[in-house]
């Protein structure tokens, strides 16, 4: 089930602007996917929509694209290192392109098969970032000498419309929060994502 998310949605006036965000962005219909809200206590997913790609309004929820469960079989909470990883190129979930979601998947996948930790400054020894001109989304890039894997497809389409909105709940607050009440990794997204050249 899916509802299209309506457009005429107000900021509150302690929520970020998105002015920088390309407009192409701001402009795509999003909608929801309803699902069964009970996740061990931790985590929910609400059935409202979110007024636009990228926007929101309260502090303890964050969006994670339906394709992440769906093709990518990433889960909830987010371990260390993919927390990590985020937190190191300072974007939300849904700024880091879904490509580049997969090839965290292949590194994670890779590291467990040699029984080795993986670790975000290991992963990132091996890529640059590219942040997009047109419309914003971060995506890593091989560095010339150390390509491992393969685009997981060439040209990712139709992942933009469909979402999870994850609330955080009290008793799982700690998953996602640190002691001092930042966010583990950032929740929305941000203007200035960090710039990897050989790092």
């Amino acid at each position: 089930m899916t509802r299209t998310a309506s457009s005429s949605a107000s900021q509150s006036s302690d929520s970020p602007s998105y002015d920088w965000v390309d407009p192409l962005v701001l402009k795509i219909p999003t909608r929801i996917m309803s699902v069964d809200s009970d996740n061990g206590g931790h985590l929910w997913c609400d059935r409202s929509c979110m007024p636009r790609s990228g926007k929101c309004t309260v502090r303890l929820l964050f969006f994670v694209y339906n394709t992440f469960f769906a093709n990518l079989h990433i889960t909830l909470p987010f371990d260390n290192f993919t927390m990590g990883v985020l937190r190191i190129l300072n974007v939300a979930p849904t700024q880091l392109h879904p490509n580049s979601w997969a090839t965290l998947q292949a590194f994670r996948l890779l590291c467990q098969n040699f029984k080795l930790e993986p670790t975000p400054e290991s992963f990132l020894y091996y890529y640059n970032t590219r942040l997009s001109t047109l419309v914003s989304w971060l995506s890593l890039s091989s560095r010339p000498e150390n390509i491992w894997f393969a685009a997981f497809t060439t040209s990712y389409k139709n992942f933009k419309e469909k979402y999870f909105k994850i609330f955080v709940e009290p008793d799982g607050r700690d998953l996602f929060y640190n002691v001092n009440g930042t966010t583990k990794f950032p929740f929305h997204w941000t203007e200035k994502p960090t710039q990897l050249d050989n790092w």
